[in-house]
């Protein structure tokens, strides 16, 4: 005789003139529907959620020795009290250091643009002084060769040029190209040796002074002569100079001994 079971999950295992038997409930279980029989599934479902909760508890019990043992006497509430300060403390700290970094890199900004600043004024110096390095050297070679540097002296400056060789600044005579000229002997060409060549050349040779062109204003004659030999311009007051140029001219001036 095949054995009857009180509850199954379906009627597979069950012979079907049996299977009328077996009523469905409304948790899905097959149940055998005889009299007599009391129900013992709702019994079973309150002693598996009786057995969940106590499992349950058991756990949360475990959690909280834990958490004693950890904590010490600190209440749970206390410490989730603590534990939410610590992260707003953290947040805070964030957003913070957010605007520090954005205070670092405005100050970065500035910085930078104070050292272009200041590069930019030093770069304007030195061409102020490489300027006037040049012009020096120019108007101290014109007048050693007794040449007028108002006709020579732009000639002059477009062919020299003050580059920085070890710290300090140097005037070098240059070519078209910008490259620095050199002499026969290899060495780089002087300012001085560059308006040597100018005077003996065709075109520059009659801006100066004893090159054998005349006209008004040479300074060359018997009265620059004689006055080339008057005095030396060291000497001079700058009332002398005045006069003196007023009437020899400034080329007969630069004839003078210094």
């Amino acid at each position: 005789m095949p054995q009857l079971h009180m509850t199954l999950q379906d009627l597979d295992g069950v012979a079907e003139p049996l299977r009328a038997y077996y009523k469905q409930h409304e948790d899905g279980d097959w149940r055998l529907d005889v009299d007599g029989v009391e129900d013992v599934g709702g019994l079973k479902r309150s002693l598996e959620h009786a057995k969940r909760e106590r499992e349950e508890a058991r756990r949360a019990a475990r959690a909280a020795k834990q958490q004693a043992e950890r904590f010490g006497d600190i209440d749970p509430e206390e410490h989730k009290r603590l534990r939410q300060e610590s992260t707003e403390r953290a947040e805070r700290r964030a957003r913070e250091r957010g605007e520090f970094d954005k205070i670092l890199e405005r100050q970065k900004a500035e910085h930078a643009k104070a050292l272009a600043t200041k590069d930019g004024l030093l770069a304007a110096k030195d061409a102020m002084i490489a300027k006037q390095l040049v012009a020096s050297e120019a108007t101290a070679a014109i007048a050693g060769q007794g040449g007028l540097p108002t006709l020579l002296m732009p000639h002059v400056e477009v062919q020299s040029k003050a580059v920085e060789e070890d710290g300090a600044f140097v005037v070098r005579v240059i070519d078209q190209d910008g490259n620095a000229r050199s002499t026969d002997d290899g060495a780089f060409m002087t300012v001085a040796e560059l308006v040597a060549e100018m005077r003996a050349s065709e075109d520059f040779g009659r801006a100066f002074d004893g090159s054998g062109q005349q006209g008004s204003g040479s300074g060359v004659g018997p009265a620059g002569q004689a006055a080339a030999g008057a005095t030396r311009r060291s000497r001079m007051s700058v009332e002398e100079k005045t006069h003196f140029i007023a009437e020899h001219g400034d080329v007969a001036y630069l004839r003078l001994p210094y």
